[in-house]
């Protein structure tokens, strides 16, 4: 069965990083330089995504790197609003990409985790039916009675409207 056996866990708790408050009035020269650090500042919030989902793939969203990245990758999204950089260690990098990401420019291995099992069989399967079959022609496709769940006759009708 795809459900899973395990309960959720609890959300991930950190404490944000507190914004940078200016005591005085903002000068059109600080909002200037403000505005340039910001679009001049590499933008790490891709790469620790892309590490997130390596780390997991290796592992278990439970490991102490995919938590990390996950800290990394919030503060990674607010520094807009808060002015504080993420830290994205050497430690957290990677190199190498499991082949579901395909990254035909990069290092990859077959990944021996869920998605990348699925992505395979995906794979397979357009190999076999052709692209266009498999990403287009639904017409014939059934969900699968262990996926219903009571009311879902209610959103049938706008279902079919993406298999037309």
């Amino acid at each position: 069965s795809l459900h899973p056996q395990i309960k959720n866990k609890d959300p991930g708790d950190y404490e944000a990083a507190k914004t940078q408050l200016e005591p005085n009035p903002i000068t059109p020269v600080q909002l200037t330089n403000q505005v340039v650090k910001h679009i001049t500042k590499p933008n790490n919030l891709g790469k620790i995504s892309n590490a997130h989902a390596v780390h997991c793939d290796r592992g278990s969203v439970d490991d102490p790197k995919p938590i990390e990245l996950a800290i990394q990758h919030s503060i990674a999204v607010d520094y807009p609003k808060t002015g504080v950089a993420e830290n994205f260690s050497k430690e957290l990098k990677v190199f190498e990409y499991p082949d579901w990401m395909e990254k035909p420019d990069k290092p990859c291995y077959k990944s021996t985790s869920v998605v990348g099992n699925c992505y395979r069989i995906c794979r397979s399967l357009a190999a076999v039916l052709g692209e266009q079959d498999v990403m287009t022609d639904m017409s014939s496709l059934k969900p699968q009675p262990m996926f219903l769940y009571d009311g879902f006759q209610n959103y049938m009708q706008e279902a079919n409207m993406f298999c037309e």
